[in-house]
């Protein structure tokens, strides 16, 4: 039995996703999540800060008429321009919601094992705009979850933690055994 590369911790304000912290396995701080929403609660982007980064860097989504997450643009700035979103990723998928190709601002094709830390592997928000995990390749909406995965389970549990970024009420911890 071996434990997947990471330690998921979810921060929830009662059914809407707040952020997502990243550990390794050794307990080592990898990246956080931060989500963001519109008025009606649904996710449009993600703030990402990794570790050694100063701040986060925000990338919105642009979506397509079923809710697919079809692109993804960085939200940068010039003194000369203001703020302008800079393409750098797209995804296709197949009827069942598969991604079938993940391609970088070039057009380029971006692999998962040549491109990890990539947004467009980084970020989990796919497919109907459910929660997608690289490492088992399970989607998981919000209110269920299709593992693609065997001996796998998700375990919530509440906690007191509070860090300072993120405060909760509760985190969602996956644990999932291979």
């Amino acid at each position: 039995m071996k434990l997947l590369k990471y330690l998921l911790k979810y921060y929830w304000v009662g059914s809407t996703l707040l952020a997502e912290v990243q550990y390794k396995a050794n307990g080592a701080f990898t990246r956080t999540l931060m989500f963001l929403h519109d008025e009606k609660g649904t996710i449009v982007g993600v703030g990402v800060k990794n570790a050694g980064d100063a701040r986060f860097t925000n990338y919105y989504y642009a979506k397509n008429l079923q809710g697919d997450v079809a692109a993804i643009y960085r939200s940068d700035y010039t003194e000369a321009k203001g703020y302008y979103p800079t393409l750098v990723a797209s995804y296709e998928y197949d009827a069942w919601g598969k991604v079938t190709s993940v391609k970088g601002s070039s057009g380029a094709i971006l692999s998962l094992d040549a491109y990890p830390n990539h947004i467009a592997h980084v970020n989990p928000i796919r497919y109907r705009g459910y929660y997608y995990d690289n490492e088992t390749g399970s989607v998981i909406g919000f209110s269920t979850h299709y593992p693609n995965f065997t001996n796998g389970y998700w375990e919530d549990y509440r906690s007191e933690e509070h860090t300072s970024e993120l405060q909760s009420h509760s985190d969602l911890v996956c644990r999932l055994l291979l």
